[in-house]
């Protein structure tokens, strides 16, 4: 955590000013990590979306979590590997066709349940806002509409 300085808190009071308002190590740290994107084309709404996103990319605390969606769209990347090549399988026999069937059934089933984990996962990454030294660290209270889910309760799909 001592190497991660989270750009969402840093510009927590600019979100809505125009770049040419910032400070200068500020504009500066906003050109190098937005680049491409322009700063005063996007709303103080995006603005805040792509400091969050390249917050959680760099976050070390994220570790673990990006490793786990790394892994589960490799994942589906290489089911939809198998569901390309059972598809092309000729099947001269019934029985072919039927273990064909079978298996694309399977795929197929496996593929829609990542497909719904995907869709039930949560963008909820915030940042933890940086204390002083000597002293306990803030409680963070989320902000207005957030909601949060536990991680074992996440996880209860793929271990079902």
């Amino acid at each position: 955590m001592a190497d991660f300085d989270s750009l969402t808190w840093a510009l927590e009071a600019w979100f809505d000013r125009p770049l040419g308002e910032l400070p200068e190590a500020l504009r500066q740290r906003v050109q190098q990590e937005f680049f491409p994107m322009p700063w005063d084309q996007l709303s103080a709404d995006q603005r805040r979306s792509v400091a969050l996103q390249l917050d959680y990319q760099h976050d070390p605390a994220t570790e673990q979590d990006q490793k786990f969606w790394w892994d589960f769209f490799e994942r589906v990347g290489g089911l939809k590997k198998q569901v390309a090549e059972w598809e092309a399988v000729a099947t001269p026999t019934a029985a072919e066709l039927a273990t064909k069937e079978g298996r694309l059934a399977e795929l197929k089933q496996e593929l829609a349940r990542m497909e719904a984990q995907k869709r039930a996962a949560r963008g909820d990454y915030f940042p933890e806002r940086p204390h002083s030294k000597g002293q306990e660290k803030p409680h963070i209270s989320p902000s207005p509409g957030a909601r949060y889910i536990p991680y074992p309760k996440v996880l209860a799909p793929i271990q079902n």
